[in-house]
């Protein structure tokens, strides 16, 4: 991890679960002490999760591919 925030200068994660207690929670704390970079988290924004299709729901919570994306460019605008 802290390899890849020095060598990209940015990280994003998706999750697909709350961004509280998670992977990205995981990797910012490693990231924040060791290599600070601009950093993302998409996932459930602490909230109960509505039912639905898969599909449904990464539209929803901002984790669709194109979503991804998205914000993986705005990420790399910050750096």
């Amino acid at each position: 991890v802290v390899a890849a925030a020095k060598e990209t200068g940015a990280i994003l994660t998706a999750e697909e679960h709350s961004i509280f207690g998670g992977l990205g929670s995981a990797i910012a704390e490693v990231v924040v002490e060791q290599a600070p970079v601009p950093m993302k988290r998409l996932g459930v924004p602490g909230v109960f999760a509505h039912t639905g299709s898969a599909e449904w729901l990464l539209d929803e919570f901002g984790m669709a591919p194109a979503a991804i994306a998205d914000a993986a460019e705005a990420l790399i605008k910050r750096k």
